[in-house]
């Protein structure tokens, strides 16, 4: 056996350092330069990766600075008025107290659905709770909750009530309207309106830091604009009073 051995060292000795050499360079790419080269290659793309990130985040960053505070809050406060993120009984109140006394329409009471509205007792007149009815949502993405009218006045006061309703910065839908008009009195009528209030919630999910931030739009910027032209009757009466929605009254309900 040990001279067959040597005989094939003898033989081909000049092959087995080559061999040697060729497995060890195998072994070597296999283990070190293919996992290196891949490396390499994940660090080139994510080094890439991250200057795309960086340029998008600059852009970003030049369009909030390009960005007018004021203007800014202006807008969001406009539109939170058209499109409140609850809702908000109290608002819907004073709204349409404040209408009423604008247009001297009298609006005698006012229905909201039960379990929607948890602050009827701001109610200027009576509160009743329609049985059937359920908050519902538009076609818009908006929220809406119903909400019944019992009112009376004369003809003008109820076109003016009407028209300062469709104005108001707080959206309405009127829905039905029911006249009657007065027999005796031919100029005074008593209205039934069925009426939806908008609202908005609030954005729960925000989107991450590399998220694109959508720009308002041309035709945007013309309905806040025509929005912001809209009075809002949460705030002022004709005379430009300010509304007052700190609570009145006792504070002790059982003192005399």
């Amino acid at each position: 056996m040990k001279p067959f051995r040597q005989l094939l060292l003898k033989r081909y000795h000049i092959f087995i350092l080559p061999g040697f050499v060729a497995l060890v360079i195998v072994l070597l790419t296999y283990t070190i330069l293919i996992p290196t080269t891949r490396n390499l290659f994940d660090t080139r793309d994510s080094i890439n990766s991250k200057q795309e990130q960086l340029t998008r985040l600059k852009k970003k960053r030049a369009l909030l600075e390009s960005l007018n505070r004021e203007q800014v809050l202006s807008q969001v406060e406009d539109a939170q008025a058209a499109l409140p993120q609850e809702k908000d009984a109290g608002s819907v109140l004073i709204a349409l107290e404040n209408l009423s006394s604008i247009t001297k329409y009298s609006v005698d009471a006012v229905s909201f659905s039960p379990g929607l509205i948890s602050s009827d007792s701001a109610a200027p007149r009576s509160v009743k709770t329609p049985a059937n009815s359920v908050a519902t949502t538009s076609k818009s993405g908006a929220n809406t909750f119903p909400i019944s009218i019992q009112s009376r006045g004369t003809h003008q006061q109820f076109v003016d009530f009407l028209k300062n309703l469709q104005q108001s910065r707080r959206i309405f839908d009127i829905d039905s309207i029911n006249i009657t008009y007065d027999i005796s009195k031919t100029d005074l009528l008593t209205a039934d309106f069925s009426v939806s209030v908008y609202y908005l919630p609030a954005i729960t999910k925000i989107g991450t830091i590399e998220s694109p931030i959508a720009e308002i739009t041309q035709k945007e910027k013309e309905l806040l604009t025509k929005l912001a032209s809209f009075p809002d009757l949460n705030r002022s009466l004709a005379t430009g009073t300010a509304v007052s929605t700190e609570p009145v009254g006792k504070s002790n309900l059982f003192s005399l």
